[in-house]
């Protein structure tokens, strides 16, 4: 029997703040850098991270890329 992955290529919109703060935190930045980069709080940036889904599926998709 052959597995094969299942390509998570579907993609979200996210608002421009939401971009920047996603390519740092992908460049590897703390969410208090990735939110002074985008100019919101690091607990918005938290709760981006943890609990928005469009966010986290977006974060996971571009990471396996």
């Amino acid at each position: 029997m052959t597995t094969t992955r299942r390509s998570a290529t579907k993609r979200y919109e996210l608002d421009d703040q939401q971009e920047v703060a996603l390519a740092a935190l992908l460049a590897g930045s703390t969410h208090e850098e990735a939110g002074t980069a985008c100019g919101r709080h690091r607990v918005t940036v938290t709760r981006w991270a943890n609990y928005d889904p469009k966010f986290i599926a977006e974060y996971n998709r571009r990471r396996l890329e």
